[in-house]
């Protein structure tokens, strides 16, 4: 079972990373790509990835003495979780569903 909950920008950007790969990677691989763009160590690293393993959004599995991670889910799938999760805290369903429709495109006959 995937559990959305409250993630920062490493794990954003972990996830969207092996997401532009389309192939297992390993920490290693990760820390020197990741070294670039956000400064973190191995260990925080390591932990971040944990992280999206527990919550279902990554599978890894051992490979020469190292780990292999890559995404138990695709971006639709983890874009429909986090409208659910959202939609699941709000009061009115369906009046925030209708605002954010609102937001995207105006309704009206030049729309239809």
């Amino acid at each position: 079972m995937v559990s959305v909950g409250r993630f920062g920008e490493l794990e954003a950007t972990i996830i969207k990373r092996l997401w532009e790969w389309d192939r297992p990677a390993t920490v290693q691989e990760l820390l020197e790509d990741l070294r670039h763009e956000t400064p973190t160590t191995r260990a925080v690293l390591r932990k971040s990835l944990d992280t999206l393993h527990r919550a279902g959004l990554l599978d890894r599995e051992p490979a020469d003495g190292a780990h292999l991670y890559w995404p138990a889910i695709s971006q639709a799938e983890l874009k429909d979780l986090l409208m659910s999760h959202v939609l699941s805290a709000a009061r009115n369903r369906s009046g925030y569903v209708l605002t954010c429709v609102k937001r995207i495109a105006p309704i009206g006959p030049s729309t239809l």
